[in-house]
């Protein structure tokens, strides 16, 4: 009996590429700005190439605004992030970095304040319209304003931790920071390693526009310190400025002991804390809970990311800020 070939085995369907998701991870609305419109914008991290289809961000209340919708799958990201920014922006400080730039009447990068946002996956048709939230920043429902989502004047940014995709907003994995027309204004004013000792060691700060002042959440400041010629700030030791009080001059004076000092020091925090300054260490205020290298700096002793110079190392002395240097 004759036989033909074997049969052919059968084909199986292609496996679907894998698609990944995207995240909110900083929304901005600067208070000052020397460009008449503040320059804003909204930053995306995407989980992987390529993106799920039909991503978007839309303004979020009780579902999407569709007519603020930005399409983002068929952006490139560059290092992983996408911006979306006014036309502002895009033209001065984010110029080069823009993935596309909001129109003027869209609400998103171009309303003054804070509004809830979301990345949805799905569109809005005639008859069905389809969506499925990927992630979210503020309160479904809620009002911004007022509440621990209130950018207003500053800036919302996500903990650098927290990349899981949320379809409900977890505050506590944000940093948002309210802008204040009138903000605490804080200098690091003096570093100190006396020759005579380790306990003798001290940070002073000096505020010009604060006294008798407790330093608050709000003003979201942490002292910092960069050894070697790291670039991103030591993990520890550092410390959040938070109910600190500047005292009735408008110093803030950080001792590693008050042993020699006559009760001057206001507040003594001991050897394994950010006033014990060997010299050669780089100290910085800055903006956050905790150091990290994407951090707003508002005043710096040193330059991250280079090695101590001898010009900058005041071992067995001291570093004074100059009198014409308060800027």
């Amino acid at each position: 009996e004759e036989t033909g070939p074997p049969p052919e085995p059968p084909t199986l369907p292609p496996t679907p590429a894998v698609r990944y998701p995207a995240i909110i991870t900083e929304i901005t609305d600067p208070l000052d700005s020397p460009y008449g419109i503040p320059p804003r914008f909204v930053k995306i991290k995407t989980l992987g190439s390529p993106l799920q289809e039909n991503l978007q961000l839309v303004v979020y209340e009780n579902g999407p605004v569709w007519n603020t919708a930005i399409p983002i799958s068929g952006l490139t990201p560059t290092n992983g992030d996408l911006f979306i920014c006014n036309y502002v922006a895009a033209a001065t400080t984010m110029s080069g970095s823009c993935n596309t730039i909001s129109p003027s009447t869209n609400r998103i990068t171009n309303e003054p304040g804070c509004y809830n946002l979301a990345i949805v996956r799905g569109d809005q048709s005639t008859f069905t319209p389809y969506y499925d939230v990927v992630d979210i920043f503020g309160i479904n429902g809620v009002a911004c304003s007022g509440t621990q989502s209130d950018f207003s004047g500053g800036y919302a940014r996500r903990l650098p931790n927290f990349v899981t995709p949320r379809k409900v907003w977890l505050f506590s994995e944000w940093q948002v920071v309210k802008g204040d027309p009138d903000p605490l204004i804080l200098y690091i004013t003096e570093i100190a390693d006396p020759a005579d000792g380790m306990a003798n060691r001290f940070v002073e700060l000096y505020s010009p526009n604060r006294m008798d002042y407790d330093i608050t959440p709000e003003d979201n400041i942490i002292l910092v310190r960069y050894t070697g010629s790291n670039s991103d700030p030591d993990p520890v030791p550092f410390l959040n400025l938070q109910g600190f009080r500047i005292n009735q001059y408008g110093f803030l004076v950080l001792c590693v002991s008050d042993a020699c000092y006559g009760g001057k020091c206001d507040y003594v925090l001991g050897v394994n804390s950010i006033a014990n300054n060997p010299g050669n260490v780089d100290v910085a205020l800055m903006r956050g809970p905790y150091p990290d290298g994407d951090n707003e700096i508002i005043d710096i002793y040193g330059v991250p990311g280079q090695a101590t110079l001898p010009s900058q190392d005041f071992s067995g002395g001291r570093a004074i800020r100059r009198s014409d240097a308060i800027s």
